[in-house]
C-alpha cells in the first residue's frame, strides 16, 4: 500500500480534491495525511475525502506518516515542500508551476536529478486526449517537420473586477497569467515536440494587467501586481515559430493549432473531443475539410492517467516525466519572459 500526503487542500479551484479523487481510485493506494495552513478547512477536506486521513499540524508529522506526497499548495510553497520530501526520501507529485526561492530552485533541480527518487510536476494537460494523439502523431511522422506552433489558453472566473484579492495576484506567491498558464502551453509544445526549455530562444514577451486593484474582502482595497494577459513568441531548436497567449479576465475558448511539413491540425474547447487534421495530398496541397479523429475524455480523466503514472513509477522506482527538474527549467523560462515585459 502506498501511502499518501496531501499538503494544501485549496479553496478556489479545488486542485486538491481532483488529486484525492485520481489517487483514491487505485486500490494500492491511501490517502493517510493531510498538511494545511488552515486546519478547519483541512478537517473539512478530510470528511468528504479521506475521513482515515491524519491532520497533521507539521510538515515533519506528515512526512513520518507517509511514502509519497502531492502538494497542492500556493506556488511560492513548491520548492520548499518538494525539496523536504525528496530529501526526507519521500516520492513528490508537486502541482505546477514550481515557485519558491532562486536558492530553493537550484537546490530542487538538483535533488530531481540526483536523488533517484520519482518526482513529478503536475502538468496533468499532457493527458488530453488530443494532447496524446497529436504527441503520437508527431512521432510517426505523419505532421512532418514542425513550422509553428500556437496555443491559446485561460480562465474567465476573474474577469470580474470585484472578485477578491487572492494569493494568485501577487508576485512574491508565483500567480499572474503567465505562471497560471503559460506554463501549462509551454510544456504542451515541450511535450509534443520533444524539445527542452533551455533550447528555445524567447524573441517577445508582452504583459497587461486590467485589473490592478481587487477589494481585500474586509472592506479595503490591495494592488495587483501580477498580470492578467500574456503574449509570448519563442523559437524552438528546429526553427519552428511558437506563438502562447494566455488571459485570466477571459478567453473566448481554449484552442491549440499545429503546422507542420506533411500536415495541419487543431483542437479547441468548443469541440473538446475532436481533433481535426489536414493532411497533404501527393501535390503537397492541404485540403479544404479535414479528417474528424474522435478523442473523448475529462479534466478529471487527466489527473486520473497522471497520478496513476506517478504511482507507477514510485512503485518500479523508475524516472517519470516531466521531473521537477524539467519545472524548474520551464519556470526559468518564463521569469525570463516577466524579467523582459516588465522593462518594456
Amino acid at each position: 500500500m502506498v501511502r499518501f500526503g496531501l499538503i494544501g487542500v485549496g479553496k478556489t479551484v479545488a486542485i486538491a480534491r481532483r488529486h484525492a479523487e485520481a489517487l483514491k481510485k487505485r486500490p494500492d493506494v491511501q490517502i493517510t495525511a493531510l498538511f494545511s495552513r488552515t486546519r478547519s478547512r483541512t478537517e473539512e477536506f478530510a470528511r468528504s475525502y479521506c475521513p482515515n486521513a491524519a491532520i497533521c499540524d507539521t510538515l515533519q508529522e506528515l512526512l513520518e506518516l507517509v511514502d509519497c506526497v502531492c502538494i497542492c499548495s500556493p506556488n511560492q510553497t513548491h520548492a520548499a515542500y518538494a525539496i523536504a520530501a525528496l530529501q526526507a526520501g519521500k516520492g513528490v507529485l508537486c502541482e505546477k508551476p514550481l515557485g519558491g526561492t532562486p536558492e530553493e530552485i537550484a537546490q530542487l533541480r538538483q535533488l530531481s536529478k540526483e536523488s533517484g527518487i520519482p518526482n513529478l510536476v503536475g502538468y496533468n494537460f499532457r493527458y488530453q486526449p488530443p494532447v496524446k494523439l497529436l504527441r503520437s502523431m508527431l512521432e510517426a511522422g505523419e505532421l512532418g517537420r514542425l513550422l509553428w506552433y500556437q496555443e491559446q489558453k485561460g480562465g474567465n472566473r476573474l474577469a470580474d473586477f470585484s472578485v477578491p484579492y487572492e494569493w494568485r495576484m501577487s508576485r512574491a506567491s508565483g500567480g499572474g497569467s503567465t505562471m497560471d498558464f503559460c506554463s501549462h502551453m509551454l510544456d504542451h509544445y515541450l511535450y509534443l515536440s520533444g524539445a527542452h526549455a533551455r533550447e528555445l530562444h524567447l524573441h517577445c514577451a508582452q504583459m497587461e494587467t486590467y485589473a490592478p486593484q481587487r477589494p481585500d474582502g474586509a472592506g479595503g482595497i490591495r494592488a495587483v501586481d501580477t498580470e492578467d494577459f500574456t503574449h509570448l513568441s519563442f523559437t524552438g531548436p528546429d526553427g519552428a515559430a511558437v506563438v502562447l497567449t494566455a488571459s485570466r479576465v477571459g478567453v473566448p475558448y481554449e484552442r491549440l493549432e499545429i503546422v507542420g511539413t506533411k500536415a495541419m491540425a487543431a483542437w479547441s474547447s468548443q469541440q473538446l473531443e475532436q481533433l481535426l487534421v489536414w493532411k497533404k495530398d501527393v501535390g503537397g496541397c492541404l485540403p479544404d475539410t479535414p479528417q474528424v479523429f474522435s478523442c473523448p475524455g475529462s479534466l478529471q480523466q487527466t489527473y486520473d492517467e497522471q497520478d496513476c503514472a506517478f504511482v507507477d513509477a514510485w512503485l518500479s522506482r523508475c524516472a517519470v516525466q516531466p521531473s521537477l527538474a524539467d519545472g524548474c527549467d520551464v519556470l526559468a523560462l518564463l521569469q525570463e519572459a516577466i524579467e523582459i515585459a516588465s522593462k518594456s
